[in-house]
């Protein structure tokens, strides 16, 4: 249990043994080891398309899609110990409709992404726009971002500011993983590309203003999402490095990808960024020792 948390608990729950404590979805555990492993094999199937030359073809198109949505549920399975099942619905629905929205008013208002195009074979689209397997693909980057983030700004959680460091660190986070996925998804996977100039400056192809489009992006999700993200009602739960695990499984993905293709500006990226993220969990980590009770772990 975080230490933090022990003031906004009822007395009654803290006297609880561990194993009574139970979290909001007890299944979670379960669910999430199954969305995991189920995440790492589309993964594989994925990576061994887009290496193969047929990342928009029929294996690749429908491995990335079950990639994106496994890894989605596994960050919701990993809400799940200390979110009730009404904010984890919530969170799904409120997440994919807002990603949904952005990305397909940054594509139609011809402004930030007028010069995307998906590949024809990526799968259906809707509306005619956005290949449906995308708003997954933001919900598990940014969901996955904001709890590395919170886990990494434990010790700060006392700090008026919290919510700005978590917003803006969570954002950053989400960059980190985009450096890495836009150069992979045009170069390798072949899933869309950008109609632009050979002389514009770009970062291994993508052209510069895609980042902060997709910064946008992620806060227009946040935005929605962070009310039901919030607990209301705070119990005893065993900490646990899950949101972690899920956005370095991303991360290696891509890092293996790029590595294989030669994108080296991209490798470099993605190992700065997954050290950073691993050094300072540990760290946080550190500041607040696991507790004796915490035996039920997720």
């Amino acid at each position: 249990m975080d230490p933090l948390d022990a003031q906004r608990i009822a007395p009654e729950a803290l006297r609880l043994p561990a194993r009574q404590a139970t979290a909001p979805l007890p299944q979670a555990q379960f669910c999430f080891r199954i969305a995991l492993a189920a995440s790492i094999v589309s993964g594989i199937v994925c990576l061994s398309a887009a290496l193969c030359g047929h990342g928009s073809g029929g294996v690749g198109r429908w491995s990335a899609g079950a990639f994106f949505v496994f890894s989605s549920f596994a960050i919701l399975c990993c809400l799940g110990h200390r979110l009730p099942p009404q904010n984890l619905c919530a969170v799904l629905l409120v997440s994919w409709a807002s990603a949904s929205l952005g990305l397909i008013l940054a594509v139609k208002s011809h402004v930030f992404l007028d010069a995307v195009t998906y590949a024809d074979g990526f799968g259906p689209r809707m509306l005619g726009i956005v290949p449906w397997q995308l708003p997954f693909l933001w919900l598990a980057l940014v969901l996955s971002s904001r709890e590395t983030a919170r886990l990494i700004l434990r010790p700060y959680r006392r700090d008026p500011h919290y919510g700005y460091w978590l917003v803006g660190l969570a954002a950053l986070l989400v960059l980190g993983l985009d450096l890495v996925l836009q150069p992979f998804a045009v170069r390798v996977a072949g899933w869309w590309r950008f109609e632009t100039s050979p002389a514009a400056s770009s970062w291994l192809g993508v052209p510069w203003i895609v980042f902060p489009t997709n910064i946008v992006l992620t806060l227009l999700v946040l935005l929605f999402a962070s009310p039901w993200l919030i607990a209301k009602r705070a119990i005893p739960t065993a900490r646990n490095l899950c949101p972690l695990m899920v956005w370095l499984l991303l991360n290696l993905c891509l890092l293996i990808g790029s590595t294989v293709a030669g994108l080296w500006l991209a490798m470099a990226a993605s190992l700065a960024g997954m050290a950073a993220a691993v050094f300072f969990t540990r760290r946080a980590r550190a500041a607040f020792p696991t507790m004796p009770d915490e035996t039920a772990r997720i």
